[in-house]
């Protein structure tokens, strides 16, 4: 998945880009808005909360522009939807300003209509990084302490579009985005639905979501897809997938720490097409034995139970055996995720330091995204990537599938 929307360090962003692939199930539940009241029966809706990519971010202020208007807020129904605000979080109240300083409004918080799904409601919040994003549909911005809340109620089909092109790199094949979207699709009818909502979040807890990305590619992709999930008895799989499996993929018992995998259609694969990814050689970094100590003490780390794929199963730290996926989670939060990207790691200590050799990057479960741009690459069509990685599925149209929540 792209990676690390959940990191809990800061990464260059070009590095980021790279990375965004990898990494999920890191975050913490954060606390929803207010539900919509104006959905129309059966119109099925996407809300994705914002920023999302570490719990202990605090959007304090943020400047919004773009092609907007404001939505059911009577107050500030005259604003020119091209002006640019600022706005920040004050004790549970919105402090809004003019461009010029001079203050507007303030409550607790607003809807944003955007008018334009090319440019959209455009946000740039104050982190270390500033990252102006745009979105389609509606933007909810609400205060939380000193502390903002910002939501995207967005249609499915730009939600996964927006997904498609946010989790893949801009010039990818056809089909290799194809494939992205599919998947997609399927984790979305595993969400459960409330009140015509499914929630999800912008990092890869979930998916990345970075609003919108228009690219033709893309929304042709998407569009030839439309409508169709990946499924294993008539019902939709855990659609997993990561940047770089480094030649050979793991099945889910991965995530718990065990050889025995949760469900019959994952299958680790050998991968020979993702030779091209810049995480498929070894990298080796080392870390000096203090830091190391200071979060996992001092007892030596051993690995066991190594799978088909390269990748162990268990970390014994204590008496206790651990399971690896959550150790290498820790090292990623810990140290940072360019520390070891991917799964298949050795790690070996001496007095000095622990040194880490990882290849790949991300979990290493399900679809390699690296791999599915190589097949594409080879000629192979979207269906062919997918049976692949997932050898036991069956494409099928979502109105013919059960929905799995």
């Amino acid at each position: 998945m792209i990676f690390a929307n959940n990191t809990r360090h800061a990464i260059p962003l070009k590095l980021l880009s790279l990375l965004l692939v990898c990494f999920g199930f890191l975050l913490l539940p954060v606390k929803s808005l207010a539900e919509p009241d104006h959905l129309k029966p059966d119109q099925l809706m996407i809300r994705v909360r914002l920023f999302d990519t570490q719990p202990e971010t605090r959007i304090h202020r943020l400047t919004l522009s773009g092609n907007y208007r404001m939505a059911r807020q009577s107050s500030l129904q005259n604003l020119s939807a091209s002006q640019t605000l600022s706005i920040e979080a004050n004790a549970g109240r919105l402090l809004i300003k003019a461009s010029n300083g001079q203050p507007v409004a303030n409550g607790g918080g607003i809807t944003l209509q955007a008018l334009s799904d090319t440019v959209g409601v455009c946000v740039t919040p104050n982190l270390s990084e500033p990252q102006r994003r745009c979105y389609a549909g509606e933007l909810w911005i609400r205060a939380d302490g000193n502390r903002l809340l910002l939501e995207n109620i967005v249609s499915p089909i730009a939600y996964v579009s927006s997904v498609s092109a946010s989790e893949l790199i801009d010039g990818w094949p056809l089909e290799a985005i194809k494939a992205q979207a599919v998947l997609t699709q399927t984790r979305l009818m595993r969400k459960s639905v409330r009140r015509n909502l499914i929630s999800v979040s912008d990092s890869t807890s979930d998916e990345a979501y970075l609003g919108i990305r228009k690219n033709p590619l893309t929304q042709k992709a998407v569009k030839s897809v439309w409508g169709k999930v990946l499924t294993y008895g008539n019902k939709p799989i855990e659609a997993y997938y990561h940047s770089t499996c480094g030649g050979h993929t793991s099945d889910d018992g991965y995530f718990s720490g065990t050889l025995k995998k949760r469900h019959a259609y994952s299958i680790g694969v050998t991968c020979p097409y993702c030779a091209k990814s810049p995480f498929y050689k070894t990298h080796t970094v080392t870390i000096p034995i203090g830091q190391w100590q200071a979060v996992f003490g001092k007892t030596p780390l051993r690995l066991e139970q190594k799978d088909s794929g390269g990748r162990y199963r268990q970390a014994r730290l204590t008496a206790q055996l651990k399971n690896a996926y959550v150790f290498w989670l820790r090292l990623g939060q810990s140290f940072g995720w360019d520390k070891a990207p991917g799964t298949r790691f050795e790690i070996s200590q001496d007095t000095k330091g622990v040194s880490i050799a990882s290849r790949g990057a991300g979990h290493g479960v399900g679809l390699c995204q690296w791999g599915a741009r190589g097949m594409a690459l080879e000629g192979k069509r979207y269906d062919e990537i997918l049976k692949f990685y997932y050898p036991k599925t069956s494409l099928k149209p979502k109105t013919t599938v059960k929905p799995s929540v």
